[in-house]
């Protein structure tokens, strides 16, 4: 974890958040529309993977905004 402060730390997780929240709606929908089920099981995996990754960015964006040192 960086221990930069200020509005640069904080805009950085949010848009690490934002990044990781479009990955996981496209690993969903190329899931929905995917031809077999070794195809479908890559992509719920993956979108599991970033959505993991998504909910730490989040607790790191909350954690940058309100930092008090």
């Amino acid at each position: 974890m960086s221990f930069d402060n200020g509005p640069e730390s904080f805009d950085a997780a949010q848009r690490d958040t934002i990044y990781l929240k479009r990955r996981v709606r496209d690993e969903a929908d190329a899931a929905a529309r995917a031809g077999s089920m070794a195809a479908t099981l890559i992509h719920v995996a993956l979108a599991t993977a970033y959505a993991k990754r998504c909910s730490r960015d989040g607790d790191q964006a909350w954690i940058a905004a309100h930092r008090a040192w």
